[in-house]
């Protein structure tokens, strides 16, 4: 399930695609994925130009002229593709929006539990579903979890995965960031006394080191799939070794080895210092 780094990795790739396009007309093959009214989403699209993308926690938001946005949830196997419009449509393709320059981006969903709905761009933060999200893991602050967290007779993981408290987070990310904090899963919210641990873990990881100056050249959303790549090395080493495959072609950087050695053993000397 795509969680806010992916999210953010298909926003920023989105960004370089899509652009300033306009949609002349939108084509839904399976009308549930649309979960506001459908011939308003159809009708007030025609025209509009995408002018921005953004995310709020799993949300990917389109923001278009005429004050219009679409929230978009990918869930379990959401993705968008960037087709010509005389490419074969495949059978998993549930809604497309084609543009007037003669091509289409397609909303392909395999297990069709991702949603698409048109709103306001005045108060779509304001109603449901993005007013239910809490601050992402880079907003929040300690007091916050504290104020979260006390009294509650549930297992940490489950606040964790609130959206309401804090939004990004999935299963994954939630059993890696409790794992390297050395926090079991199943630990009572309200008998926690690793707060300080927690939240440093999760500002690290969200906020200094996506941001670091150790990767200067890199984009934030390749700075990230590091991060979490490094935390899962543990369970799935070749995964890592894919990863730093990957990055070092798609960068074309000889010298990006060094680079890494240098950005892990800042992690390492990061951990260290707050799981003692």
């Amino acid at each position: 399930m795509p969680e806010l780094p992916e999210v953010e990795t298909v926003k920023k790739a989105l960004e370089r695609k899509i652009l300033n396009k306009t949609i002349f007309d939108v084509e839904i093959y399976r009308n549930k994925t649309i979960i506001t009214d459908i011939d308003q989403f159809k009708n007030n699209l025609k025209g509009q130009t995408i002018v921005k993308l953004s995310r709020k926690g799993k949300f990917l938001i389109f923001h278009l002229t005429n004050d219009l946005v679409i929230i978009s949830h990918l869930r379990m196997e959401g993705k968008f593709f960037l087709k010509n419009e005389n490419d074969p449509i495949n059978k998993h393709d549930l809604v497309i929006f084609k543009f007037s320059d003669h091509t289409e981006l397609r909303y392909n969903d395999t297990r069709r539990f991702g949603i698409l709905g048109l709103y306001n761009e005045s108060n779509y933060l304001d109603i449901s579903p993005i007013n239910k999200l809490g601050k992402e893991p880079f907003e929040i602050k300690k007091e916050d979890l504290i104020k979260a967290y006390k009294n509650k007779n549930v297992p940490i993981k489950q606040i964790l995965l609130d959206q309401s408290i804090m939004c990004g987070l999935g299963n994954i990310y939630c059993d890696e960031v409790l794992f390297e904090s050395k926090i079991h899963p199943l630990t009572l919210a309200k008998d926690l006394n690793e707060i300080d641990i927690l939240h440093k873990f999760m500002e690290m990881t969200s906020e200094s080191f996506i941001k670091s100056s150790e990767f200067p050249k890199l984009e934030e959303p390749i700075r990230g799939v590091l991060i979490f790549a490094f935390i899962c090395r543990k369970f799935n080493p070749d995964r890592w070794n894919r990863v730093i495959k990957a990055v070092k072609e798609q960068l074309n950087l000889n010298s990006l080895s060094g680079s890494v050695k240098l950005f892990i053993n800042k992690i390492k000397e990061n951990l260290k210092t707050l799981l003692k």
